[in-house]
């Protein structure tokens, strides 16, 4: 569709793996996003990957209320981008299944988002919940967030899947026809950095981003892999050098995460692989740390 035919109101893309574990989860999820009042809103659910569960699939696509497609390729992002393809509304934005928007909050972004006919995104504050709700961005990093999107960034993410709601006619959209698995925000974030798109904060809370859900991607060593991978992507955009200089930073520090992580698990080989890695990236303060890796492996041998 183009954009001259889309109307006004917001459409909510969910991608989802369907699973049975997460069946509660996505159920609130799109109920979260169907309650909004004051605004037009549409639920796209994108069931993406073949370990669906099929009773689930059945249940969600008698939601008159929602549109369900299938992309048979588990990628998150490329269900997202899926999604973008068949919105109906002038904006839109991603919400994780197992996360949530809160009651009658999403009419506050989108009024920002028309406001003034330059900006491109807006991003909302939220509750990031682990035991209980905590704000993500009290009044100190609001102000930093203010100063520099993109340094504030750096020390603390607060472009959450649930906070974006993007303009269609305000963006490329093609930024988003990528095919990343983990920290594929992170990337989005730089692109529309890069591209000089006008970002606003809205600090009205208006999510719930639950953390260490089931199935959660953050333990995984697929996970920890590509972080120093999308830091070296992001660090060959057209960015300032105070922020490649920062980047580069974590770039290293990750590196060396990485060689600690492999070594607690006798993973030596890729130990001794990411640990050489970062000395050669510009992190010599972690040279003494050889020490520590030699030691460890000849341990490991005379054990045996």
């Amino acid at each position: 569709m183009s954009n001259q035919a889309l109307s006004q109101g917001v459409s909510i893309i969910i991608p989802t793996t369907c699973s049975s574990q997460r069946e509660f989860s996505l159920m609130r999820a799109i109920e979260s996003a169907l309650n909004q009042t004051d605004i037009n809103v549409e639920v796209i659910v994108v069931v993406n990957g073949i370990n669906y569960d099929q009773c689930l699939f059945e249940k969600i696509k008698l939601n008159s209320g929602i549109s369900v497609h299938y992309c048979s390729e588990g990628n998150v992002s490329k269900a997202r981008y899926y999604g973008i393809n068949n919105i109906s509304f002038d904006a839109f934005g991603f919400l994780d299944d197992d996360d949530e928007i809160l009651p009658n909050t999403l009419k506050y972004s989108y009024y920002l988002l028309n406001e003034n006919p330059n900006t491109a995104v807006v991003v909302s504050n939220g509750y990031f919940h682990s035991s209980d709700d905590k704000i993500h961005v009290d009044a100190d990093f609001y102000k930093d967030i203010l100063d520099s999107q993109e340094n504030s960034f750096l020390e603390k993410n607060w472009f959450a899947t649930p906070a974006a709601l993007y303009k269609i006619n305000k963006i490329d959209k093609s930024i988003f026809d990528i095919s990343y698995k983990y920290f594929e925000l992170t990337y989005i974030f730089f692109k529309l950095i890069e591209k000089e798109y006008k970002i606003v904060f809205n600090d009205v809370v208006s999510y719930r981003y639950y953390e260490d859900t089931i199935m959660s991607a953050s333990k995984l060593e697929s996970y920890k892999v590509a972080y120093p991978d999308m830091l070296k992507i992001i660090m060959g955009m057209n960015l300032s050098e105070v922020v490649k200089y920062k980047l580069k930073n974590k770039y290293i520090v990750s590196l060396n995460g990485l060689s600690v992580y492999y070594l607690e698990n006798n993973q030596f080989k890729l130990a001794v692989t990411y640990h050489i890695k970062c000395l050669f990236s510009g992190g010599l303060k972690y040279f003494l740390y050889t020490r520590k890796v030699l030691f460890t492996i000849i341990c490991s041998i005379l054990k045996f």
